[in-house]
């Protein structure tokens, strides 16, 4: 059987779209006077490539699936019976279409065996080789359609390729899949490690400021922590009679006497007495400074790790 590769024809739908010029089936008596599909497609659907399909007239598909009707009487008339197989080439308008707000109807498109019993005598293939929206909201599209007339021999060496094509891009899609779950340990990994190196390198001041505090000839003598004070103050200013406030920070240092340590020696009981700085003109506290939590109001008594604090000179 001879290939025929060719366009479909152009059919209009608007919302008062007529009736169509095609008919409906292909009698017996003209189905004989063909000898292959592709004489009988080729002498009936002769037409320009293009459709215009108007959301307003979705339903309007009639012309649009006669091409799969003629090659169902024509199988009919052999003695056979016109099944969708399996198609044979991916259309890249797919993913697209289906989020359009019509459907195409089921033998609009796809591949499509004469078979008699199980054996195929010949295919057709109805593809999508062009789809653009035309309107908003994809209210007016236009579809380029092609349909070949395929032997048996040629169907199976398309629906191979087809295959072979489809295991080469599984295996891609695997690859990028290990990839991205390889990428991923590697973060965590990196994650761990250094959530690792701080906890080392926390443990390590730790341990250093133990050795320098951990003593009980200590106990009563002052110790300060350096780091970020807060505090509130008054801006000066109000609004709808109330005074209004705001959050002053500056770097300074906490200060406090000794009381005791824990069994182990890495919490210091800590008996405040104030706070320092050796900032110039600052806002005026309304309340004890604090740093990280902790407050600087003398005569508070307060457990603290003792990574952060050192014996004041």
């Amino acid at each position: 059987m001879t290939k025929l590769r060719y366009i479909l024809p152009t059919i209009a739908f608007t919302a008062i779209a007529g009736c169509s010029s095609l008919p409906d089936r292909i009698p017996p008596a003209d189905a004989r006077k063909y000898d292959t599909i592709s004489d009988l497609l080729r002498d009936t659907t002769g037409f320009s490539p293009t459709w215009h399909v108007e959301k307003s007239a979705h339903n309007r598909f009639a012309d649009l699936v006669k091409t799969h009707q003629y090659a169902s009487d024509y199988c009919e008339h052999q003695g056979g019976t016109l099944a969708k197989g399996t198609a044979t080439q991916k259309s890249p308008y797919e993913e697209l279409m289906q989020h359009l707000p019509y459907r195409l109807p089921p033998n609009a498109e796809g591949v499509f065996e004469c078979k008699k019993g199980n054996k195929t005598e010949w295919a057709i293939e109805i593809t999508i080789t062009e789809f653009v929206s035309l309107g908003d909201h994809n209210d007016t599209v236009r579809f380029h359609t092609n349909v070949e007339a395929l032997t048996p021999v040629q169907l199976l060496q398309r629906q191979a390729t087809r295959d072979r094509l489809d295991q080469q891009e599984a295996e891609r899609q695997k690859q990028i899949i290990d990839w991205i779950d390889q990428e991923k340990k590697e973060q965590e990994r990196k994650r761990l490690e250094e959530q690792q190196k701080k906890q080392e390198q926390e443990q390590w001041r730790r341990d250093n400021a133990k050795k320098d505090i951990w003593y009980d000839y200590n106990i009563g003598h002052k110790v300060c922590r350096y780091g970020d004070l807060s505090y509130p103050y008054f801006t000066g200013t109000y609004a709808l009679g109330k005074p209004q406030y705001d959050t002053h920070h500056q770097r300074g240092l906490l200060i406090g006497y000794l009381e005791g340590f824990n069994q182990d020696g890495y919490q210091l009981k800590i008996r405040m007495a104030g706070w320092a700085s050796n900032e110039g003109s600052t806002p005026k506290p309304i309340d004890h400074p604090k740093m990280d939590g902790l407050t600087s109001q003398p005569g508070t008594v307060q457990w603290v790790d003792v990574k952060d604090w050192y014996l004041c000179p």
